[in-house]
């Protein structure tokens, strides 16, 4: 079987890793991807990683409906940080009927003289490389057509906009009180610029988030009303002419 490989520490997973994932299926030049969860990769800050149980968590949340999506939890038990190499090799050993192959952003692959034992690890593996940020052009024909959304893990940390996230993630974030403490005005914000773009189905969900954080947030408990009255006053004028 091949095997596309996504490495990356998803903190935390977002809608644009799932794209990845399914092109590579969907181009037929994978049969499975499996997403490899990193414990830690060595060219970022561990401090800034929420623990590998909630990472691989909210990976398994966002794939369980995905056919030939998988997550990969084999870099947990293995020495930090987490060398591909050595994880390739791992998997090649333990997996010998199986054919492997890495999805790697544009991005990143300009930065690859930086990985450990590069040179080695280009004589076992092959980079298929998709588009990703200013260097998009320089991408495998696999990935021809693909627009991925434009999101970062980064950026979700720091703002926390579910609408990129997948379907679950964000609930996961919120229960288990991950990526620090979020404000019920952040959502109400985000809210705010739904609405003023007419998406009123993620307007009220981000409405709903700000009130799940803090119940007595007076603004978004009247958003959330008003919205509310303009979609029930839509559905009697298109029903009841």
């Amino acid at each position: 079987m091949k095997i596309a490989l996504l490495f990356g520490s998803f903190n935390p997973i977002h809608t644009a890793h799932l794209q990845i994932a399914q092109a590579a299926v969907n181009a037929g030049a994978a049969e499975q991807t499996w997403l490899v969860v990193s414990p830690q990769n060595p060219l970022k800050n561990p401090e800034q990683l929420e623990p590998f149980e909630h990472r691989v968590k909210m990976a398994q949340i966002a794939t369980q409906n995905i056919p030939h999506v998988n997550v990969c939890q084999i870099e947990n038990d293995m020495p930090r940080p987490s060398y591909t190499i050595n994880t390739i090799i791992k998997l090649q050993t333990s997996f010998p009927n199986d054919e492997f192959f890495i999805l790697c952003g544009s991005d990143v692959a300009l930065q690859l003289d930086l990985w450990h034992r590069i040179d080695e690890l280009k004589q076992l593996v092959e980079f298929v490389v998709y588009p990703r940020g200013a260097d998009g052009a320089q991408h495998s024909a696999i990935f021809n057509g693909l627009n991925l959304i434009d999101v970062s893990s980064t950026q979700l940390r720091e703002t926390l906009d579910y609408s990129k996230m997948p379907k679950g993630v964000c609930d996961y974030i919120l229960s288990n009180k991950l990526y620090g403490e979020h404000s019920a005005e952040s959502f109400y914000n985000i809210g705010r610029d739904f609405y003023a773009n007419g998406d009123f189905g993620n307007a009220i969900n981000a409405f709903k988030y700000a009130l799940t954080i803090d119940p007595s947030f007076k603004p978004a408990s009247e958003m959330l009303i008003m919205v509310n009255e303009i979609l029930a006053f839509r559905h009697i004028d298109i029903y009841n002419p």
